[in-house]
């Protein structure tokens, strides 16, 4: 409730003094900080009020810790020029002051793309430019209001109390930087006239105006509103929601995890006796846990928890069947597929692959298809298309060791961990093809873009199109 507190403190946002003290940081925000050995302080820099006015704030408190500071901003390239204006803005902006800069771009970026993908991407830059840093912490600019539109959109989509915290002053990802948002309890107003009074510009973001995203539509039709109905700032009551829901599913998953302490949550047998006697909360968060959960649809893992709590019955999983009886959960898992050996695929051959085929041809580079490459419109889990144009390509199943370059990443790395990052389970990895030069080089791998090396330029006349027609199996974004 100390954020709740916080903000009712403020009785005069306009007097917000430059930069935002420390004392004005959500506390636990600087309890973290305190029991923390940080070396490099990340901060996301977008080029809007609330993030320029974060990196000054965070700039201000690093020299008084000793702290370094690098300010990292990732250009979506979703606005045209406008994405542009705003990367070079900020690039003046850390000259200005002083301040190392990391820049990121969307290279696969679709102009459909959802606020969740671009998310996702900016927050893959973000872990790409601190992993090298041990002991990066990662500042991000979220305030009051930001709490107020996320509650009311995971209200909608049914959320748990994990789900109906976010966002945590304090957000800690196993092997990712620590995620740190100081602004958590100040209101959006309260900010932007800090930057005023203290003559500060910043970037305004000019589809933050239009009604296209749901978050939009909260901000614009829905906050306003419930703010008049209930004839009071309902940001404080929402900041106290907030902080209350932590508090509960933090005990929950204490309690799960003392439960679970010498239960092997990866095997295809979990025994049940552990959570004997538990409430229904401990249980939901046990399976949610279990490896052999994942990719159930809400309705399926509502039927699995239904089951083991009631100690008996069946329920199909994303691969096999759970049979739950005498204490246990055991999976009966279907036969592997069978190895396939490498196929050559020539211009103009389709090949069958497991439950899919993969076909090969050569396409004059049209302006018309020059621009749907370019704008990113291809969805990277159903065709690829290619600059070099090899009479044949070969096509194989995943083998360990496998290092991939797509588009975006800036260099390679296992094949394994992007299936890992992509949340690709274990038992389907090897029914994916996988496409090669004839050197061996892996050129795509479907679900995600093409090589870098292969990356299509207007200068192209003659492009290589690559397609694969799945089946039953797509790779499936499951993040929560």
């Amino acid at each position: 409730m100390q954020e709740a507190l916080a903000f009712r403190s403020m009785s005069d946002p306009a007097h917000l003094p430059w930069p935002i003290p420390t004392s004005l940081w959500h506390p636990h925000v600087l309890a973290w900080l305190d029991r923390h050995e940080t070396i490099l302080w990340g901060v996301a820099i977008s080029g809007g009020s609330d993030s320029v006015a974060l990196a000054a704030s965070v700039a201000a408190e690093a020299v008084r810790r000793g702290k370094r500071v690098l300010a990292l901003h990732f250009n979506h390239r979703l606005r045209g020029a406008e994405s542009d204006v705003d990367e070079q803005w900020v690039r003046n902006w850390c000259d200005s002051e002083g301040m190392p800069l990391d820049v990121g771009a969307w290279d696969f970026a679709s102009p459909k793309a959802s606020e969740g993908e671009a998310r996702e991407a900016r927050l893959a830059f973000f872990n790409r430019s601190l992993s090298s840093h041990p002991g990066a912490v990662l500042f991000t600019g979220h305030h009051a209001d930001d709490a107020v539109e996320t509650m009311l959109l995971r209200l909608s989509r049914g959320a748990g109390a994990s789900g109906l915290a976010a966002p945590r002053p304090v957000h800690v990802h196993g092997g990712q930087p620590t995620r740190l948002r100081p602004f958590l309890q100040l209101p959006k107003q309260a900010i932007g006239l800090s930057l005023k009074r203290a003559g500060r510009s910043w970037r305004e973001d000019s589809t933050n105006a239009a009604d296209t995203a749901v978050r939009n539509r909260l901000r614009h039709h829905v906050v306003n509103e419930w703010m008049q109905v209930a004839d009071r700032d309902v940001r404080q009551g929402v900041l106290r929601s907030r902080s209350l829901l932590e508090e509960d599913d933090s005990a929950l998953e204490t309690v799960t995890t003392r439960l679970l302490k010498d239960v092997d949550l990866t095997l295809p047998e979990l025994k049940l006796h552990a959570l004997e006697g538990s409430p229904r909360a401990i249980y939901r968060r046990a399976l949610r846990r279990w490896t052999h959960s994942a990719g159930l649809s809400a309705e399926g893992f509502e039927r699995l928890l239904e089951v083991c709590m009631a100690g008996q019955g069946s329920v199909s999983l994303a691969r096999g069947v759970a049979e739950v009886s005498g204490g246990k959960i055991v999976v009966q898992m279907p036969a592997e597929p069978a190895n396939r050996l490498p196929a050559r695929l020539g211009v103009g051959d389709v090949v069958q692959w497991h439950d899919g085929d993969i076909g090969y041809e050569t396409v004059s580079a049209t302006p018309l298809i020059l621009s749907r490459i370019l704008s990113g419109s291809i969805n990277p889990s159903d065709e690829a298309w290619l600059s070099d144009v090899p009479r044949a390509v070969t096509v194989r199943q995943w083998e360990a060791g496998d290092r991939y370059g797509p588009l975006g990443l800036g260099g390679t790395a296992k094949l394994q961990d992007l299936f890992v990052n992509s949340r690709v389970p274990v038992e389907k990895r090897r029914r994916i093809p996988v496409v090669c030069l004839p050197t061996g080089e892996i050129i795509w791998v479907p679900g995600f873009p093409p090589a870098e090396t292969v990356r299509v330029h207007e200068s192209c006349r003659t492009l290589g199109h690559l397609t694969y027609r799945a089946g039953t199996f797509t790779l499936v974004d499951q993040s929560p």
